[in-house]
């Protein structure tokens, strides 16, 4: 990890399934690559109270070479909802390698990856908690089925109707 400062990326747990969760931060830090480029690490989530470096003096990562084990994640587009980040608070709301690149001033020289990646190996009980690695997939089977029986079902009554009317012209 680089010797920059944190990035602080708002986050809410409702369902805490680590240590920690509730309202709090995800914290994001460089990692320098083997190839001299650098890839945004969400290293975990820390509460509100937590929020600065000072208050968790474990959670510093180490200088040293490390594998990192996590999820890539794309770049963020703002939503209507989505309030603006204030870097001179190190407040963010978007997920955005290059506006965090520009916030830990790296050089120009080190290219910066236009993905992220979530953490999911642990920081041996210190904070920030890692991520949990889960992706959730929508599932609207049910819906679907629902749906495409509910158009059968149409399909047969219409043709019902269709049949019957044809027929009674057919009587006259």
């Amino acid at each position: 990890f680089l010797a920059a400062p944190e990035i602080h990326l708002y986050g809410l747990l409702p369902k805490i399934k680590g240590r920690v969760g509730g309202v709090g931060w995800w914290i994001f830090m460089p990692f320098e690559l083997s190839d001299g480029g650098v890839v945004f690490v969400n290293r975990g989530f820390v509460p509100q109270e937590l929020k600065h470096p000072s208050l968790r003096p474990k959670s510093l990562a180490l200088p040293s070479n490390q594998v990192i084990e996590g999820l890539i994640r794309l770049k963020e587009l703002p939503g209507q909802f989505t309030p603006p980040s204030d870097p001179k608070t190190n407040e963010w709301y978007l997920r955005d390698p290059a506006a965090f690149a520009q916030y830990d001033s790296l050089e120009a020289s080190q290219a910066v990856a236009p993905v992220l990646i979530d953490q999911i190996s642990p920081n041996k009980d210190t904070l920030p908690q890692p991520s949990e690695g889960v992706v959730h997939f929508s599932n609207n089977h049910l819906q679907y089925a629902f749906t495409w029986y509910a158009l059968a079902l149409v399909l047969v009554v219409m043709t019902f109707l269709f049949l019957r009317k044809r027929r009674k012209a057919a009587e006259k």
